[in-house]
């Protein structure tokens, strides 16, 4: 149950994320844009390698990598303004 509801709260920050960003109401380089791809990404990796899910784990493992590099090069050379 609890790895569900981690499964969940990744579905939601993936898609709150993406949602935020197609309205322009983040930018793709900001933190917080970066933060809600790569903790989602890792929610639904712990779902998916629970469940035995490898391409979705798959997926997430390397979209939590993509983040998790954006959210360094960010850190060396700063965010984004706006939100």
């Amino acid at each position: 149950m609890i790895i569900q509801a981690i499964g969940w709260a990744g579905t939601t920050l993936l898609l709150l994320g993406f949602y935020l960003l197609s309205k322009g109401k983040m930018q793709g380089r900001s933190y917080n844009y970066q933060l809600t791809q790569f903790f989602g990404a890792v929610g639904i990796g712990i779902s998916a390698f629970a469940q035995h899910a490898w391409p979705a784990f798959a997926v997430e493992f390397v979209w939590a990598i993509i983040a998790g590099a954006t959210l360094i090069s960010l850190g060396r050379r700063g965010p984004s303004k706006r939100f």
